[in-house]
């Protein structure tokens, strides 16, 4: 325990305080402290899952923006995101506490055992758990210290009894070189981490100095010409990989179903058939490199390379997250250029759909520097969707850097675009996507958030179809434009289409014990979903149960999702009238119902007997039209209930007179009504004077905003012209009230139904 700093350390009840205690690498510090029976303080500004688990493990929590809750510790510790003036340094300076580095105390807490160091530029977590998983299906009660929480073992770090200890390093800050490893595993050597190197040859020689500090075997990557160039004059360094002159080759690489498999040669008279869980010939490479240090331990080349067939990574290393029929989503580190072409290269293997590519660049300083080197990473993927910066905590070096590489990006890809914002890349995302997809997030950042929401929403529509199985169907991001007569309005989560009360009742049970959005959606006639589309569960009554039509004398038994056209044919067959007004209603009995839809002066519940609903706990009852409060185009009792079906009265009449009024009514309705797409009526009829007539006066008729009309030949009518966006008729709803108000003092409500983002 060479650093002063660490003295304390040397008796066992030490006090440590962990700044940034948060972050990935601190967590796993934080367990190693308690496993050595330090007493551990941490502070942070927001307190993780993980501390809150810690703290049930002793880890005293407290907030960055106070002081220590104590006078004195033996030892303050920074994590490298806390800059010099941060409050945590500036207190210990006050107190002449010691102030180290997370690679330094890892140093210390490591000093008495055999530390195998993993290093290189990318790869190191994914080797490092291979590595501490070989060693420990050997039988080791090994240490280990990984950057990333590792599904396989239930935690990113350990103290083990076990003399071997293996260790992932960053090289980010230089701060490995505290490291005396007694192995060390090198996977690559790239540019990067330019904030703090000048240049390949610093970051070189940052590498040669722990191998120069090593007293056991040295690995490295013969395939990586900058590793390989720098130990060249090594003479104690042992190659491994796929080309070149190794001692240790592998070959005939190739995927797998399960993953991917290749040949090694350790120098045996045999040759070795390794199978390999995790995607892509970078990841055989690092299988290779561990089983070739395993082999240097003196473990047989029989006893390793069974090893490597079932073991996955840790999260974020082409972590699959989902995959199931309506696609895959994974969920990947990758921020270094090299990280990201092998990474699209093995999902482009793995993947028979569409390739979507979302990258997050990672610091400002790295971005700049290797603008142009990112420009062919994405080959392989059919879209890219690109980000801004993630700044890791740097000062920005100017505006539009992530804009510029998407410019960068797009001069080597024809299908590239940038997304200021995670909510205008999840749109994106929904609007584009297709059956099948894979979709790939890169980055280092917070962009695995992205990952996670469609991943959750992929689970749960695959959750939703399998509730309602053959009684209905569920669509993943359904365009709501298809299931709104104005032809508008982005996706829904997930578009439900069933033909069962049962099957309803369990997908209301489903979102109210998930607390899921849920929104019953007819024909659309009456309804504006916003560009942004809707977040959450859209559900359709049709078919089955739904579409029943049944006759007994003048009454007529309709399921909610029969359309309204529908009823009024079928009963003109058995010469029943006094329906003939709801032939122009362009929607279905449910919707009816719930608006108390009405033309031609006649309304739905004027010919209404009863409702069959349910609530919002699956309870259903039958509901007489005497009970039932109705409004204009306004029904309170369908704020908490659905309508099922109805009973309708009807009349007697012949088809001559039936007829006669059908035609009377549909030469009235194209006199006064636009033919071109619409929601129907825009606003409600103010006590003052009509809707239409208003807008007429007030010279609004045919005003146009992008695709969007007021209708020539009705005031109240807002009509897609072609292309129009909700967004447009959003912006003429709010021009035609605001010019009502102004300059007629009439306050205008909208009639049609909005809904969305």
């Amino acid at each position: 325990m060479d650093n002063v700093a660490l003295r304390p350390l040397s008796h066992g009840s030490a006090t440590v305080i962990l700044g940034g205690v948060s972050g990935s690498g601190m967590i796993g510090l934080a367990r190693m402290c308690l496993q050595k029976g330090l007493n551990v303080y941490g502070c942070d500004q927001h307190k993780s899952e993980e501390i809150t688990e810690l703290e049930s493990a002793g880890l005293i929590f407290f907030s960055e923006s106070v002081d220590p809750p104590l006078s004195i510790a033996d030892l303050v510790v920074c994590s490298s995101a806390l800059p010099d003036d941060h409050l945590l340094r500036h207190w210990a300076r006050s107190k002449e506490i010691p102030v180290a580095d997370r690679a330094e105390m890892l140093a210390a807490l490591l000093h008495d055992r055999q530390v195998i160091l993993v290093v290189g530029t990318h790869g190191k977590t994914t080797s490092a758990v291979l590595m501490a998983h070989a060693l420990r299906k050997l039988g080791r009660d090994i240490s280990f210290y990984i950057g990333a929480e590792v599904p396989l073992f239930g935690t990113s770090a350990y103290l083990g009894q076990d003399e071997l200890a293996v260790v992932e390093a960053d090289e980010s800050d230089g701060s490995f070189t505290c490291f005396s490893p007694s192995h060390l595993l090198v996977l690559n050597i790239e540019e990067d981490h330019l904030d703090h190197y000048s240049g390949l040859e610093e970051i070189q020689q940052a590498f040669r100095h722990v191998a120069d500090r090593c007293t056991g075997h040295t690995i490295v990557c013969g395939d990586d010409p900058v590793a390989s160039g720098a130990f060249r004059d090594n003479e104690n360094v042992t190659l491994y990989g796929f080309v070149g002159n190794g001692a240790v080759k592998g070959s005939h690489w190739k995927v797998e179903e399960t993953g991917s498999s290749f040949t090694a040669d350790f120098g045996h008279q045999r040759e070795y058939r390794i199978a390999v869980a995790l995607n892509g010939r970078h990841n055989a490479s690092n299988v290779l490199g561990v089983i070739t240090m395993c082999i240097k331990l003196d473990y047989q080349a029989e006893e390793v390379t069974g090893l490597f067939k079932d073991v996955r990574g840790a999260r974020r290393r082409y972590e699959v997250l989902v995959s199931n029929s309506y696609g895959t989503v994974v969920d990947d580190y990758a921020h270094h250029p090299t990280e990201i072409q092998a990474t699209v290269a093995a999902a482009r293997k793995r993947t028979g759909g569409r390739l979507v590519a979302v990258f997050q660049p990672h610091r400002f300083s790295r971005t700049q520097k290797l603008m142009d080197t990112f420009a062919g990473c994405f080959d392989g993927a059919d879209a890219v969707y690109l980000t801004d910066v993630y700044s890791a905590g740097e000062e920005s070096a100017g505006s539009g850097i992530g804009f510029k590489l998407s410019e960068v990006v797009g001069s080597e890809h024809e299908s590239v675009t940038f997304h200021a914002s995670f909510k205008e890349l999840g749109l994106q995302i929904r609007s584009q996507w297709q059956l099948g997809d894979t979709l790939l997030v890169m980055g280092a950042g917070d962009i695995n958030q992205v990952a996670q929401q469609i991943a959750a929403e992929l689970l749960q529509a695959e959750e939703l179809q399998q509730i309602i199985g053959d009684e209905g169907r569920c669509s993943l991001y359904e365009p709501m434009s298809r299931h709104t007569t104005l032809g508008v309005g982005g996706p829904t989560d997930v578009w439900l289409t069933v033909n069962s009360e049962r099957a309803l009742a369990e997908i209301i049970y489903y979102t109210k014990k998930r607390t899921k959005s849920f929104q019953i959606i007819g024909r659309g006639s009456n309804l504006l979903v916003r560009d942004g589309g809707i977040r959450g569960i859209c559900c359709h009554l049709e078919g089955g149960e739904f579409n029943r039509l049944e006759f007994d004398g003048k009454q007529i038994s309709c399921g909610a999702g029969v359309r309204l056209k529908n009823i009024v044919f079928e009963a003109k067959k058995r010469h029943l009238g006094g329906l003939e007004f709801m032939e122009g209603i362009p929607g279905n009995l449910g919707g009816a119902l719930c608006m108390n839809a009405g033309a031609m002066q006649s309304w739905t519940f004027e010919v209404v007997q009863s409702v069959r609903v349910m609530d919002l706990d699956g309870n259903i009852r039958e509901v007489s039209r005497e009970e039932i409060e109705v409004g204009y185009r306004h029904v309170p009792l369908f704020e908490d209930h659905m309508a099922l079906s109805a009973v309708l009265r009807a009349a007697e009449s012949n088809r001559e007179t039936i007829d006669q009024n059908l035609k009377s009514y549909s030469q009235k309705r194209w006199a006064s009504q636009p033919a071109k797409p619409s929601s129907g009526c825009s606003f409600k009829n103010p006590h003052e004077i009509p809707a239409g007539k208003l807008i007429e006066e007030l010279g609004l008729k045919e005003k146009k905003i992008g695709g969007a009309a007021i209708s020539a030949v009705h005031g109240n009518f807002i009509v897609n012209d072609g292309g129009a966006t909700a967004e447009n008729v959003l912006e003429l709803i709010d021009l035609v009230k605001r010019e009502a108000s102004e300059k007629r003092g009439i306050q205008l409500e909208t009639e049609v139904i909005i809904l969305g983002e």
